[in-house]
């Protein structure tokens, strides 16, 4: 309906050109679908390196090595589950 009097000037992933505003729509709605679960997938990853850092705090306590810091308390926010991730619009380490 708008395709007589609007430009549409926009660049994909791949650097192709899109003019047209149903396509730009689409890619539109395409992105935010998939944006809650790649948000997911990148804390997933965080949540591993956190509970690898926390395994790797308590076996150093429970070996008696002192100068190991808690670096797991850094982490406490990424322990949470998939769906939690997914449903967060923004993230901040100040307010979870």
């Amino acid at each position: 309906m708008l395709n007589g009097v609007s430009s549409v000037r926009y660049r994909d992933e791949l650097g192709n050109q899109i003019t047209s505003g149903l396509e730009a729509s689409k890619r539109t709605g395409e992105a935010e679908f998939a944006r809650p679960w790649e948000r997911m997938y990148v804390m997933q990853i965080t949540r591993f390196i956190a509970r690898t850092m926390a395994e790797l705090s308590y076996a150093a306590t429970k070996a008696g090595v002192e100068s190991v810091p808690a670096l797991d308390q850094f982490y406490v926010l990424f322990n949470n589950e998939d769906r939690y991730f997914r449903d967060r619009a923004t993230w901040s380490i100040y307010r979870p």
